[in-house]
């Protein structure tokens, strides 16, 4: 073997590349919990070490699945409606979150079994962990990360807790990243791993969901009930009431703790009379305004105030009048507003984006990027329910039951869809890595799956 690689340079090249590429993708898992920078770092020696791979020694060849079209139909046209809109550049510089989609490419041409295995082990133990910190969160009350006192939630008039947000900024970004990694890794108990690794992955399955319910996000909350229970119901009979008593207990809990039942309230509330309803009706209003190429990236707050009503304009009360106001002392002064500058207030985060991803593909990439989102998401659903239907019923021990991690893939990305109506995940970088994480393994176990399925499935 060594002395192959002393005759062949070009192999030991390539096997040094394949090992950063490795390195790279450890570091990605073990740090997406915790933080996006050194996810970033995991990520980009990754990429590098890969594209060598590909470009240069030609050891690495990119197989289609089932979302690269329509991922790159939605990168295409988030660069065309760049391209129209009123700053081209900074719209350009706004969609970098689109980089993080090479996961997809890089994972499943990386990966075999072991390493696989190694992976899922590695991701685990950080959710564990990042879930175990935010409990903790919950009931001191401190960050001792960013320094600050956590936003306090009364269960009852002896019992405070508070909004936990992990190692993140925000707890939304902290509830829904943990909501995917703990679906992905918690649903797949079934797999074909050693029993320590199936140990490991319950335990991350149920301190993750712990953190998911320490960060009060009421979106992750709701989004990991509809993933939880399409998980029960698309795996295994058995499991169907296990999760029916599961979910009855939790709805029986939101019943009976009053404060707990009205934060939930809170999202209809809002929905009904809050910021975001005008917030969507904005959306709304540049969606039909701009049907054809939306306004790109980074223009949401630069038009919003076009679309805000007269109204809302004057009134005190809004969020959206305090901001501008505070900012400038004078409401117009949101025409002129520069994402490089002023957004990094953190309070104009609220309009930054309108808080539902489905409008914002919309407006980042015109029709053509909202048709090519939706697509994206029920293609991989679809594909994964279809083969792990086939796939489950391998006479194949070890596809069989690899095949549970495609249901668990698809439940987090069911749970993400529903996270979605209410936030921006897909453009926030700490949730994308995420998301792009489960598609990527998900999308890994489908290529190995394929060549065990029927003859009607083509390709993955």
């Amino acid at each position: 073997m060594n002395m192959t690689m002393l005759i062949n340079p070009e192999k030991k090249v390539d096997a040094i590349l394949k090992n950063t590429t490795i390195a790279g993708l450890f570091c990605l898992v073990a740090t997406v919990p915790f933080s996006v920078s050194f996810a970033e770092i995991g990520l980009g020696i990754a990429l590098f070490a890969w594209l060598g791979r590909v470009f240069f020694t030609g050891q690495v060849k990119i197989k289609r699945s089932v979302i690269t079209i329509p991922l790159l139909v939605f990168i295409g046209a988030a660069v065309i409606s760049s391209l129209c809109a009123e700053y081209p550049f900074e719209s350009l510089y706004e969609n970098r979150f689109l980089l993080l989609s090479v996961i997809v490419f890089i994972v499943p041409s990386t990966l075999d079994k072991k390493l696989f295995s190694q992976l899922v082990s590695v991701w685990a133990i950080a959710v564990i962990i990042a879930g175990a910190f935010g409990v903790i969160q919950m009931f001191t009350g401190i960050d001792i990360v960013h320094y600050r006192r956590l936003a306090a939630i009364s269960v009852s008039e002896s019992l405070q807790l508070f909004q936990a947000h992990g190692t993140f900024d925000l707890h939304l970004t902290y509830g829904g990243s943990l909501a995917l990694a703990s679906l992905f890794l918690g649903g797949a108990l079934l797999s074909g791993f050693s029993r320590k690794q199936r140990i490991l992955l319950l335990c991350a399955g149920i301190i993750g969901s712990c953190g998911v319910i320490a960060s009060f996000s009421r979106s992750a909350w709701l989004g990991f009930l509809a993933g939880f229970t399409a998980l029960g119901f698309l795996t295994d009979k058995r499991f169907r009431f296990i999760i029916i008593v599961i979910l009855i207990i939790v709805l029986l809990l939101f019943a009976l703790i009053v404060p707990l039942r009205d934060h939930i309230n809170t999202v209809f509330q809002e929905a009904r009379s809050g910021e975001r309803q005008y917030i969507w009706r904005g959306a709304m209003g540049m969606i039909r305004d701009n049907p054809i190429c939306g306004i790109g990236s980074a223009h949401h707050i630069k038009n919003y105030w076009n679309y805000f009503t007269q109204a809302r304009r004057s009134d005190p009360t809004t969020a959206f009048f305090k901001i501008v106001a505070g900012l400038n002392g004078d409401t117009e002064y949101v025409k002129y507003i520069r994402i490089t500058t002023d957004l990094n207030n953190d309070y104009l985060r609220l309009f930054h984006h309108p808080h539902n991803d489905f409008l914002n593909s919309w407006l980042i990439g015109g029709i053509l990027g909202f048709i090519s989102y939706v697509w994206l998401l029920t293609a991989f659903i679809w594909k994964g329910i279809q083969l792990f239907s086939i796939s489950v019923k391998s006479k194949n021990t070890a596809i069989r039951k690899q095949s549970f991690f495609l249901i668990s893939g698809v439940s987090a990305i069911i749970a993400h869809c529903i996270m979605s109506l209410g936030q921006c995940y897909f453009i926030d970088d700490e949730n994308a890595l995420a998301i792009w994480l489960v598609i990527g393994m998900t999308v890994y176990c489908m290529q190995s799956c394929a060549p065990y399925t029927e003859k009607a499935i083509k390709s993955v």
